[in-house]
């Protein structure tokens, strides 16, 4: 797992050191905000270069569930035909985040009901996107 700080000053590093000894988990601190989209591409560069198998990107006030990643992965190792996934997005009090609802081509909106429906979408942003090594 390949951390990203884009220079936070909220606290992110103390928060996850105790992680840092952990093998799996690497941390780099960009030492200056480079703002969202230069984040995400020197975290994408350092991922592509170190081989990574996945990329899951998300923005700075996401708060994943604790399965969200196992759910992620395990969709696409038994899925391996996709382009790219991204999560359904909700607000802390249960309701759907419209402005991050991805688009489906479909003629309905996805509801927060639909919470296990796996659905093709058309798009999606960066407050959850998964993608695989193939697909990049």
């Amino acid at each position: 797992m390949l951390i990203i700080d884009n220079n936070s000053n909220d606290g992110t590093f103390s928060y996850i050191k105790n992680y840092l000894n952990l093998e799996r988990i690497s941390y780099i601190n960009t030492n200056k905000n480079l703002g969202g989209a230069g984040g995400f591409q020197y975290g994408i560069k350092i991922a592509l270069e170190k081989k990574y198998d996945y990329l899951w990107l998300m923005d700075d006030d996401s708060i994943p569930l604790k399965d969200s990643l196992l759910k992620l992965i395990d969709f696409a190792e038994k899925n391996p035909n996709y382009g790219f996934l991204c999560s359904r997005v909700i607000w802390k009090d249960g309701s759907l985040c419209k402005m991050n609802i991805p688009r489906t081509g479909l003629t309905t909106l996805l509801n927060t009901s639909d919470v296990d429906n796996k659905v093709p979408v058309l798009m999606g942003t960066f407050v959850s996107f998964f993608v695989s090594k193939k697909s990049y």
